[in-house]
């Protein structure tokens, strides 16, 4: 076995580098934040919005000069819109989002209506309106946008504290334009990320950031980095990634319309399928692969993870457990369909059967609701290592359901898996490159409906 020895030099040189890489990011966040900067100059398009029947305009704000009255006009939003998700915790919310709110680095985009272009439209809120001079004169404020340039896990984020806008301008594309503008202003000050937070209570908000804007759970939100804590926190944080660094860091990737378990790292043909189908990680992220002791190692090549169910051959997972955490990402996500393994598991793997039986218990428990859920025929020690061999004999066994229950997903491009295996480095050894090389899962895999 051969060990390999850091010399002090390496340690000064390796230190070195991230403090220079700290530092940089300091940098750039404290650029973005600079008092004088402002971010909509970059942007004069986004300057006014006049679409379905709405004309407002645009302006910069910052949260050590607010005004007297914009102060008061942001916390009867925030109690109008806000109250309500948060409930009984409210009370001491309010109280955090009134210190944040005139926090220096506190960033803003005032919404302002056009009372040249729209008529009057009185609202709860409106009554208590801050003054239509509060900006420049020409118009009330009907909403705004709270920001900030921070950093999360080392990657430097735009962070969205607030998005607030009164009743009757919502539901007119005001909160995508909105939203497309902060990610444009987060590009062109060098973030990784745009990032926020979200009540579950908020379903409307949670399906226009999700389904709508493509907003996906970050890996820092309470739900993945401890799923035992995951109903104790009223909250997800959401975020859309720029670049590699950020997306590893700070995101899953996932199709929010197909869910697949485990499946990844058993069926490597899957794993890089040329059906276009993109998998979501979901139990990558918090399952600690422990097997021949690389567990430690494998949780940095693909995800934190939070140990809760250690895999291995002598390990089994509570079968409730699993459905509670996949019930849950089907809800935050609006999922409609699960792939999964069989009750074999492909190679006999305990916890891949596990994962069979979790899903069916899901199933069972909520028959009513329309998910479609889907398992990986696992085949026999002789067409297991058939190579591609199998596709005919797949295509053969199809045959025999006629009724739309079993699907053949070919994989036109099988180099493909080779090179994404070849990606997790402490597993590449020299059996598994055989494996990937003759598995019929390269070549071609069987899904059959689970009814």
């Amino acid at each position: 076995m051969e060990s390999k020895v850091v010399t002090g030099r390496e340690r000064k040189t390796s230190r070195k580098q991230i403090l220079e890489k700290k530092k940089a990011i300091d940098e750039i966040v404290k650029a973005a934040s600079s008092p004088d900067k402002d971010h909509l100059a970059s942007f004069p398009p986004f300057r006014h919005y006049q679409r379905n029947g709405l004309s407002v305009y645009l302006e910069s704000g910052y949260g050590d000069k607010l005004s007297s009255p914009v102060k008061q006009y942001i916390q009867n939003l925030l109690k109008a819109n806000m109250e309500g998700p948060y409930g009984s915790e409210w009370p001491t919310e309010e109280k955090v989002k009134r210190r944040e709110m005139v926090a220096p680095e506190a960033r803003y985009i005032f919404v302002n209506e056009d009372l040249n272009a729209n008529e009057n439209q009185a609202t709860g809120v409106e009554t208590e309106r801050a003054s239509t001079d509060v900006i420049h004169g020409r118009g009330s404020i009907v909403g705004f946008l709270h920001y900030r340039f921070t950093v999360e896990e080392e990657i430097p984020v735009l962070y969205v504290y607030e998005l607030q806008l009164e009743p009757h301008v919502q539901r007119k594309g005001l909160g995508k334009f909105l939203m497309q503008l902060i990610e444009l202003i987060a590009h062109k000050n060098q973030m990784g990320a745009v990032v926020l937070t979200v009540q579950k209570e908020n379903l409307f908000a949670l399906n226009f950031y999700t389904s709508k804007l493509r907003y996906m759970i970050s890996t820092i939100s309470p739900s993945r980095v401890d799923p035992l804590i995951r109903l104790e926190k009223s909250y997800e944080i959401l975020c859309k990634a720029f670049d590699h660094e950020a997306k590893t860091t700070l995101q899953i990737s996932f199709d929010i319309k197909v869910l697949t378990t485990e499946l990844v790292k058993a069926s490597v043909g899957l794993h890089q399928s040329s059906t276009n189908f993109r998998w979501i990680f979901t139990s990558e992220k918090r399952l600690a692969g422990n097997a021949d002791g690389m567990g430690n190692i494998r949780k940095e090549e693909l995800y934190q993870a939070s140990a809760v169910l250690k895999d291995g051959f002598g390990k089994v997972w509570n079968c409730e457990l699993l459905a509670s955490i996949i019930d849950e990402e089907i809800r935050s996500h609006a999922i409609d369909m699960i792939i999964t393994f069989d009750n074999y598991g492909v190679s006999g793997h305990p916890n891949h059967r596990d994962v069979n039986l979790g899903i069916r218990k899901l199933l069972h428990e909520t028959a009513e609701r329309d998910i479609e859920a889907w398992e990986l025929i696992s085949n026999n020690i002789l067409r297991k290592y058939s190579g591609p061999v199998d596709i005919c004999l797949s295509l053969v066994f199809a045959t025999i359901y006629q009724n739309g229950e079993l699907h053949c997903l070919l994989n036109e491009h099988p180099n493909r898996s080779y090179n994404a295996m070849a990606q997790h480095r402490s597993q590449w050894i020299w059996f598994r490159k055989l494996f990937v090389l003759f598995s019929s899962y390269t070549y071609m895999n069987t899904l059959k409906k689970i009814n």
